[in-house]
């Protein structure tokens, strides 16, 4: 059985459940109680309609509500509210990473020193060309 917030959270179960192949389990059924709608995982032309139709407005939904998101953080960064997030090192631990760095000690050691990771380090580096 497979439950979900409403027929949205239901579609996105079942559109999730038809993508990964789960639907050839002949033991896996799902039922929506209010819109009285089953599926068996028998492969009748209408739960594959039903099915592809909620995935899709599953889908859509979500890509609204991120559209939305992003634009609200464009907004958010014009008024000074959304500065992301803080950086790992100062200005001058920075300078000092790079110094080191360019002076050959190990980016390894360097990330346990100053306790950033090795990715870390490798991305000050780049930004600093």
């Amino acid at each position: 059985m497979c439950f979900g917030a409403g027929t949205r959270g239901s579609a996105r179960l079942l559109n999730h459940q038809g993508q990964s192949g789960r639907w050839l389990d002949p033991r896996l059924a799902a039922a929506l109680l209010k819109e009285n709608l089953k599926f068996t995982g028998e492969d009748s032309p209408m739960a594959n309609l039903l099915l592809s139709v909620m995935g899709a407005f599953a889908q859509f939904e979500r890509e609204l509500i991120r559209e939305r998101q992003r634009e609200g953080i464009v907004l958010a960064k014009k008024r000074g509210a959304y500065r992301g997030r803080k950086r790992s090192l100062t200005t001058a631990q920075t300078a000092e990473l790079l110094r080191r760095v360019a002076n050959g000690e190990s980016k390894t050691l360097l990330a346990r020193e100053f306790g950033v990771t090795r990715d870390t380090v490798y991305q000050y580096m780049a930004r600093a060309g």
